[in-house]
């Protein structure tokens, strides 16, 4: 199994579906929490999207809670793609599963438009032709090539990002950990304080162990 990564976000952070809570207004007391399965046993408070591939691999199950803490907006935002290599990795048979949190600093605008477009441009950069080969001869994805593609999507979503914060005057920021799921391959970036957690299921029930 995989876990969305967790990343700290000032008084409050959001990990979830890639939407923001009623609208970017986290008005609730009890953080929001939600679930998502690969094999489509998804369930939560919000509706998820599971994915309908059965890839014969690992289940995926993401969870996802958000809590503003003491702001008065909801600044960071969350994405949970199971399927997100779109109809290209399907007909490929390939899976792809993306994950990020953006933590917002000042705003929720570069956090926004980042999360919309960060998985786009990795996949414009090549991740899923990483793993095309493989998937035909039953072998692994390049991983060279697939880390190539990830630092491209970074470099293109920061470029596109700069002229954004210029058209508009924004002067928020945020920082980023994402991950995505290729196959059998996970692949972990971050930019800024955040970062993710391995972890391992212990022996003993709700007992977990960081590698």
């Amino acid at each position: 199994e995989a876990q969305s990564p967790v990343a700290g976000g000032g008084c409050g952070s959001e990990y979830g579906s890639g939407q923001e809570a009623d609208g970017g207004l986290a008005t609730g007391k009890e953080p929001v929490t939600k679930r998502a399965r690969t094999d489509g046993s998804g369930a939560g408070q919000q509706a998820v999207l599971p994915s309908k591939l059965a890839f014969g691999m690992t289940t995926l199950e993401a969870a996802a809670s958000e809590d503003k803490g003491c702001r008065q907006t909801m600044e960071d935002v969350h994405v949970i793609e199971l399927e997100a290599g779109g109809t290209v990795a399907e007909a490929a048979g390939l899976r792809l599963s993306f994950f990020g949190i953006w933590d917002g600093h000042g705003g929720a605008n570069c956090a926004r438009f980042a999360s919309k477009h960060l998985n786009q441009n990795v996949v414009q950069a090549g991740l899923l032709q990483a793993a095309t080969p493989a998937a035909a001869s039953g072998g692994k994805p390049d991983v060279k090539r697939a880390k190539q593609a990830v630092l491209e999507g970074f470099r293109m979503t920061d470029v596109a990002l700069l002229s954004e914060c210029k058209a508009h005057g924004w002067v928020d920021g945020a920082c980023v950990v994402a991950a995505w799921v290729l196959g059998q391959l996970c692949l972990v970036a971050n930019l800024g304080d955040a970062r993710a957690v391995l972890a391992r299921a212990s022996e003993k029930e709700g007992e977990h162990g960081q590698l």
